[in-house]
């Protein structure tokens, strides 16, 4: 199997995937590859840390446009514009109870996390999960079965914190353009 690329180095990756989910936090769906720039530039000019001098700063700046421009021509953005935004960014913490090596029960205790979208789509309700990472298409369900495990876990806590029957999960693969739904029985979840 090919190995997935995370970019330079996974500090700068990290911080950028961090920016561009508090970029996305607030980002205002209507906008489109003609007028996304401005609000962007000026976002990432107020989220930028004084310890960049002003050709780091550009070169991020200019990463983020890029990885932007390409989700916005995507299916996965279009989808978003046509979806009744739930919640952006929600936190979540659910009972939970980890299995221990030899398979018997450990004590109770709690996970938690933050949902970066949950979205309703033709009555279907979603929860989405953006992926900045450098990755190619051929990659792509390899990387989505690395998150399997994840996507049950979402959809059981936007079902029990949010009373919500929900359909699936669904990874948003930014820089591509690329979305991949994880289906998940509603049933199993409530």
């Amino acid at each position: 199997p090919q190995k997935i690329r995370r970019g330079s180095s996974k500090i700068a990756s990290q911080r950028l995937g961090t920016l561009v989910h508090r970029l996305l936090e607030q980002w205002d769906f209507r906008l489109n590859s003609e007028s996304f720039r401005d609000p962007l530039r000026e976002f990432c000019r107020q989220a930028l840390s004084g310890d960049l001098d002003d050709d780091e700063k550009n070169a991020v700046i200019l990463d983020i446009e890029r990885l932007m421009e390409t989700f916005l021509h995507s299916p996965s953005y279009r989808e978003l514009q046509q979806a009744t935004v739930i919640g952006r960014e929600v936190p979540f913490v659910i009972p939970w109870s980890k299995e221990k090596e030899n398979g018997s029960r450990a004590h109770p205790c709690v996970m938690e996390g933050v949902m970066d979208v949950v979205y309703e789509m033709a009555g279907d309700v979603w929860v989405g999960d953006y992926k900045t990472d450098r990755v190619t298409a051929a990659q792509v369900g390899a990387y989505a079965h690395m998150y399997q495990r994840q996507a049950q876990v979402y959809a059981m806590a936007a079902s029990r914190s949010l009373g919500l029957d929900v359909k699936g999960f669904k990874l948003l693969f930014l820089r591509i353009g690329e979305m991949v739904p994880v289906l998940t029985d509603g049933n199993e979840y409530s």
